[in-house]
């Protein structure tokens, strides 16, 4: 995993990573629960909030808030090496367990962070694996919705305001997840993350770009130089 990713800290990254070559990287219950252990323990290393996630055999999607630049390349190289590790210790299993590259994109919270909530936690019922969200055990949903317990989960400002009472805010966000995603939204949210690009408006593009820049310069990843350029060129 030597894919070098700079983000602009305390702007939420939605993440997917796959595992190699098709296969299954998660097979059973103490694998979930060893990647949600290795998770949450580089979480805290690395200072990095997450929100919202959903786990599958092939598969993660997470969401999370980083306090540093790098933040979230640490936390997905980490935890992608210890869980290798893990499986190479108990299943002897050899060779890459997760894709050389994830995907990744930059979100505007204000007027995209639930959505990619509800897109995160509506994917077992988009797979098939489950009829309803609640029925699905690895996923920030029932946080969200029951405010079942999950030490793994930070809420961010954005659902925080959804109401002043968690009761309040989990029926607000209960309503609005039953809501269907708009296949036009859908859209974005898949090219934005194949692409590595912000999801947002255009104002928060070009912010992101300023602060790529500031950061990281001639350094930054590489789905960004094309944003970078843009917002020089509007200078």
């Amino acid at each position: 995993m030597s894919q070098e990713v700079i983000t602009v800290p305390e702007i939420p990254v939605y993440v997917v990573q796959r595992a190699s070559f098709r296969s299954s990287a998660l097979m059973n219950d103490q694998d979930y629960l060893n990647y949600l252990t290795f998770l949450s323990r580089c979480l805290r290393q690395h200072q990095v909030l997450l929100h919202a996630y959903c786990l599958f055999d092939n598969q993660v999607h997470l969401l999370m808030t980083p306090r540093q630049h790098d933040g979230v390349a640490k936390v997905v190289q980490q935890v992608s090496r210890q869980y290798k590790h893990y499986l190479r210790t108990h299943y002897r299993r050899r060779g890459d367990v997760w894709q050389s590259r994830y995907t990744f994109s930059m979100i505007q919270a204000d007027t995209h962070l639930l959505a990619i909530c509800f897109f995160i936690e509506k994917q077992p019922i988009d797979r098939g694996v489950a009829t309803l969200p609640e029925y699905y055990r690895w996923s920030s949903y029932r946080w969200h919705v029951w405010g079942k317990k999950n030490s793994l989960i930070t809420d961010h400002a954005v659902y925080e305001a959804l109401g002043v009472a968690a009761g309040q805010r989990q029926h607000r966000y209960r309503d609005r997840f039953k809501l269907p995603i708009p296949s036009e939204l859908s859209s974005e949210i898949r090219t934005s993350l194949t692409l590595g690009q912000p999801l947002g408006g255009e104002a928060f593009r070009r912010e992101v770009a300023r602060r790529l820049t500031a950061i990281a310069g001639n350094k930054t990843s590489r789905p960004f130089l094309r944003l970078i350029k843009k917002h020089e060129n509007h200078e």
